[in-house]
């Protein structure tokens, strides 16, 4: 009698945990840092489950990274919401130093795609650039720019089940956060099938730590 209560018990446990993963907005398919992907995966999860969509202005790993408007001279573009900059002062290639990282946000095709240029902290790039010209941000060596190009997922191959040639591209949400005092960036496109967690480095260079995979949006 008990050995079938516990076995009906264990039955329904099984049942119940399945029923669980199947709920889950996304899976882990390549992971360098156990700790910081399966926290990072059930933010994202939750938000998925309880919203539908990822806050990350209320999860406290993002809200670590603050991000101020940037208003640059000269006459502002007419679409405001196609011409976003924001700045931050972060260590986002973890050497010890702080950088200024100005983020855009532009169009293509009517939906914002996200960049990312870095610079010394003390940089006056701001001060220089304008509207009309913008040549100083944009030609810094120390950016993540891909907006309608691609990103290309090639850590797959450490993954059994994946075939090695899947791609983030297009438009781009890019997310820098501090995780442990470790700065980050979550990068997915306007799909949202493939979400990336990297740490940048340097130049354009970017080591993916992270891959998460759910269902395509679109």
């Amino acid at each position: 009698m008990k050995r079938n209560m516990l076995s009906s018990i264990l039955l329904l446990l099984a049942i119940v945990s399945v029923a669980r993963a199947g709920t889950e907005a996304y899976k882990v398919v390549m992971s360098k840092n156990k700790a910081l992907c399966r926290g990072m995966l059930k933010l994202f999860n939750q938000d998925m489950k309880e919203q539908g969509f990822i806050r990350y202005d209320q999860h406290e790993a993002f809200r670590q990274v603050s991000w101020e408007p940037v208003e640059l001279a000269g006459p502002k573009p007419m679409v405001k919401y196609c011409s976003l900059l924001q700045k931050t002062i972060v260590d986002l290639n973890n050497d010890g130093k702080r950088e200024l990282v100005v983020k855009t946000s532009f169009c293509l095709r009517s939906q914002t795609s996200d960049s990312l240029y870095i610079f010394p902290a003390d940089s006056n790039v701001l001060e220089k650039a304008s509207w009309g010209d913008m040549k100083l941000l944009f030609d810094t060596p120390n950016k993540f720019h891909r907006t309608g190009d691609v990103y290309s997922l090639t850590e797959l191959n450490l993954a059994s089940n994946e075939r090695g040639h899947e791609a983030i591209g297009g438009v781009f949400i890019i997310q820098p956060f501090l995780w442990g005092n470790v700065a980050y960036i979550s990068m997915t496109d306007l799909h949202q099938e493939w979400i990336v967690i990297a740490k940048y480095l340097q130049g354009e260079e970017l080591q993916d730590i992270c891959y998460f995979r759910g269902k395509s949006l679109s």
